[in-house]
């Protein structure tokens, strides 16, 4: 996992003004790219930074990239940003979780083990 505030941005959209910044977009992006990695998304909130004026300049730099090995382990990984309280920045939080569906948990009922028959087919497997 690749998380944080990185103060680079991925897309020219991830600005409220005009004038990104190519270059560092392309070295950022191209570093994610050579460890193969891919972007959770944000929720909760476009920008993740302000400038804080009268007119303020708004920017995503906090990241969540992961492999695709974690994606398959932990599909349900979800990346939010939170409420701003009183810095420039608002916080993030990540969520990992998984979804293995609630009928594929296997339970085991106590009253099997006395069940004719039950200790010797466990045995076989």
């Amino acid at each position: 996992m690749f998380l944080g505030d990185f103060n680079f941005y991925r897309y020219a959209d991830s600005r409220n003004k005009s004038r990104p910044n190519f270059s560092g977009m392309q070295t950022f992006n191209d570093c994610i790219n050579k460890q193969g990695l891919l972007e959770t998304p944000l929720t909760g909130c476009r920008f993740t930074w302000s400038n804080m004026q009268k007119d303020p300049l708004l920017v995503q730099l906090d990241w969540c990239s992961t492999s695709a090995n974690w994606i398959s382990q932990y599909p349900n990984t979800k990346f939010t940003a939170m409420e701003r309280f009183i810095s420039d920045h608002i916080p993030c939080r990540i969520q990992i979780g998984t979804s293995i569906p609630r009928s594929h948990i296997f339970r085991l009922e106590n009253f099997w083990t006395t069940l004719p028959g039950f200790l010797p087919m466990v045995e076989s497997c």
